[in-house]
């Protein structure tokens, strides 16, 4: 099923890795006032784990991704995404024109 106007992916994948990451690391973000010429300094804090996931594609299921494997972020508010554990899952993902990576948006096991 393909529909270009979604920014939607479905797809079957098997496992190739998933490994955690700091998502706070690297979150200071500096900007100089242009009134009073004061350094403001932001930060951003993530309350969830961050992992970096690599899937094989076994099939596509909702649009299609023109690669065999893909990379993409999950984060988990409980710690580690119940999807690692399994060989093969069905991960639904966006891709974050903002940001220029793709995420998890929702994921549903196979056993």
């Amino acid at each position: 099923m393909m529909n270009e106007s979604v920014n939607l992916y479905a797809f079957i994948g098997e496992k190739l890795s998933v490994i955690e990451f700091d998502p706070n690391e690297n979150n200071e973000r500096m900007e100089i006032d242009s009134i009073t010429g004061d350094t403001l300094i932001f930060k951003n804090w993530v309350m969830d784990n961050g992992f970096k996931c690599k899937y094989k594609v076994l099939r596509n299921v909702y649009n299609e991704l023109e690669t065999d494997t893909v990379e993409f972020e999950a984060y988990d508010h409980y710690g580690r995404p119940a999807f690692e554990n399994y060989e093969n899952a069905i991960l639904y993902l966006s891709y974050s024109e903002e940001e220029k990576n793709t995420i998890t948006r929702n994921t549903y096991l196979t056993q």
